[in-house]
């Protein structure tokens, strides 16, 4: 194909365009340019045009549009199903990097190349931090766009409820900025199907103070780390006694607003592949009430490892990494938990025994409660309405590092996966998948959505008006 793109329209684009255009006989820097976080699968795009602003992304789309090419929109490279390198032109944002932060007004705008970290850095630098994703190299923009839950969401929802405005080059080309007052319902959109609209250039973002706590003379901002304790036939009633414990706090409503505890059944590397309830403890707060806090739940059962300390914020945002190491292959689906199943006497126990008898060394679940200020949002005021539906989210996947001697393991433990999201170990998964943590596929017979029904028709209506000949067309509405 890369014959093919060879003309006077190539040659005027590579004159104008400000960026990079990189093709297939690239080797190296396209190579470079199709690495995703993700390893289950690597895209070939026919040509990547890496963009410096607003002139070369339309530049990019009216080449797209004279070829027929399809496209897709690259940032932080961190979705698991990869989509963002799926088009036959991907438009590269990784050249747009900058952050602006405005302390006074306590926001920040953020190009759409930027990660997690870049923004961490510019706004910790004034004791604020944003709702961002839980892993230093995931894109601001997508993770924004798709939803975004983060460490901050219990005491100030998703990322798409601190999202303020957007910039924008739409599917036809017209450069626009859009937020409640110009334009409410494309605004509606960008808060959780975002990628809808074209081409985002930049957000802007609500940035929330962090209180200052002092910890051996260094500055601190919580207390976080990562607790295991090693899954045993000894060990069973205690750690369903933990998770018991942890689901009453959700259903009782005493879940404190300064954390958001991640519960998973897994087996770390650092115990041979034997089966752990591992917990993600983040208490962005003071440090001493975190380790209270932590204190109800290790009091139960002493933990085989604890990472736990007092961090400041780079830190806390350091603590999630190790769990998903970048360049492995992964399979997952997070979605709405069936509260009626989840917290049904009996469920945490088969859960566990499962954890411990069935589930492959490959797989893992997970169990996070977003947050008061998540779930207490109507489900409709965003086009984000996965993360409404219940106080728990649930996420069943595997992943192995990218070898061929893991490929039979892998794929045997990808058939526990689905079994497990349409109930074959309990029913706590609803059809409502999160579409940031999602890259498993169904047929076409089995219901999953990323949107509840109404929402669905008015994404569809923005999508038909602004890309009615579907140039866009891998931002499908599930």
């Amino acid at each position: 194909m890369d014959s093919e793109f060879v003309g006077a329209d190539v040659d005027e684009l590579k004159r104008l365009i400000r960026g990079k255009i990189l093709f297939r006989s690239d080797a190296e820097e396209y190579f470079e340019a199709t690495e995703c976080f993700n390893h289950d699968s690597r895209a070939s795009p026919f040509v990547i045009v890496q963009v410096l602003g607003a002139r070369d992304v339309q530049l990019a789309l009216n080449f797209a549009r004279g070829r027929h090419l399809s496209v897709s929109v690259a940032g932080g490279r961190h979705m698991f199903n990869n989509a963002s390198m799926s088009g036959d032109l991907v438009v590269d944002m990784r050249l747009m990097r900058s952050i602006n932060v405005d302390p006074k007004e306590k926001t920040a705008w953020v190009e759409a190349g930027a990660i997690v970290f870049d923004l961490d850095q510019e706004a910790v630098t004034h004791d604020l931090a944003g709702v961002t994703g839980q892993y230093y190299d995931t894109g601001v923009a997508g993770f924004t766009l798709g939803g975004g839950v983060g460490y901050l969401s219990p005491k100030h929802g998703l990322s798409v409820d601190n999202l303020l405005a957007v910039e924008v080059v739409t599917p036809s080309g017209e450069h626009l900025y859009i937020d409640d007052k110009t334009d409410p319902e494309k605004m509606w959109v960008a808060r959780g199907a975002g990628w809808n609209l074209g081409v985002v250039l930049r957000l802007k973002l609500k940035l929330h103070t962090l209180e200052i706590f002092q910890k051996d003379e260094k500055k601190v901002h919580g207390h976080a780390g990562l607790v295991m304790w090693a899954l045993t036939g000894e060990t069973v009633d205690p750690i369903v006694s933990i998770l018991e414990k942890y689901l009453q706090m959700v259903d009782s409503e005493k879940l404190p607003v300064e954390t958001q505890p991640l519960f998973a059944f897994g087996n770390p590397p650092p115990f041979g592949g034997a089966p752990v309830l591992l917990m993600q403890h983040v208490w962005v707060g003071n440090p001493a009430d975190g380790e209270a806090f932590l204190k109800e739940f290790t009091d139960i059962l002493p933990p085989t490892v604890d990472t736990c300390d007092a961090l400041d914020w780079i830190g806390i945002q350091a603590v999630h990494t190790p769990m998903f190491p970048k360049g492995h292959r992964y399979y997952l689906s997070m979605r709405a938990a069936n509260e009626e199943a989840l917290f049904r006497p009996g469920t945490v126990r088969t859960l566990t025994e499962t954890a411990l008898e069935e589930k492959p060394k490959e797989a893992l679940i997970v169990l996070l409660a977003s947050g008061k200020a998540c779930t207490e949002v109507p489900i409709g005021r965003t086009a984000c309405t996965s993360l409404r539906e219940s106080r728990i989210t649930c996420l069943a996947g595997c992943h192995v590092e990218d070898k061929v001697e893991n490929s039979d393991a892998y794929e045997k433990a990808k058939i526990w996966v689905r079994e497990t999201l349409v109930g074959g170990v309990v029913p706590i998964f609803k059809p409502s998948v999160y579409t940031n943590l999602d890259n498993v596929n169904f047929k076409e017979e089995s219901k999953q959505s990323a949107y509840a029904d109404t929402a669905k028709e008015r994404i569809a209506t923005i999508k038909s008006e602004l890309d009615p000949t579907n140039l866009f067309k891998f931002t499908k509405v599930r």
